[in-house]
């Protein structure tokens, strides 16, 4: 029980931490990276979120990793191919390699998922400090935008999904 209350904590820290990563391609491959989308609730903002989506779902964790880490703190970008390795690891295949014959855990499993946590948490620090130190966007930042932003963090916080329909934000 505790390795798996281990690996649903560790694999919660490994979408953080793609998440960012997609942040970080995001502002670092829009054609106007200093210019908002418009917000979600407009036509070209929602269609420019469904571009960008379409196209980074099409790319292999290769592309993304050449194209995002030169825009990273260097040890981030030296521990990016390990870490998607091992998130690729523990999303398929890690709970069956660590179980033996009795349908136990082998020692050490727990540790093992301490560590890589420790490991994908540092990483997404890093990441975390990349996307702080992204220029501001240089125009007025519409008015209900902060109303929405607060909203939509509420709802992540809770673990809710993010609705696609803005009125329902």
């Amino acid at each position: 029980e505790r390795v798996l209350i281990g690996y649903g904590e560790v694999m919660s820290i490994v979408q953080d931490w793609e998440l960012a990563l997609a942040v970080v391609w995001w502002r670092t491959t829009r054609k106007h990276r200093s210019r908002p989308s418009g917000g979600f609730d407009t036509a070209r903002s929602q269609k420019e979120i469904t571009r960008l989506e379409t196209a980074f779902l099409r790319k292999t964790a290769q592309e993304i990793r050449e194209e995002i880490a030169p825009h990273l703190e260097h040890q981030a970008a030296d521990d990016l191919e390990g870490l998607m390795h091992e998130r690729n690891r523990l999303a398929h295949r890690f709970l069956r390699e660590r179980a033996n014959d009795d349908r136990q855990f082998e020692p050490g499993t727990h540790d093992e998922l301490i560590a890589l946590g420790n490991r994908f948490m540092s990483s997404l620090g890093s990441v975390m400090r990349t996307i702080g130190s992204f220029e501001d966007y240089k125009v007025p930042v519409p008015e209900h935008w902060p109303g929405t932003a607060e909203r939509i963090m509420e709802r992540v916080v809770r673990g809710q999904t993010i609705p696609r329909d803005p009125r329902l934000q």
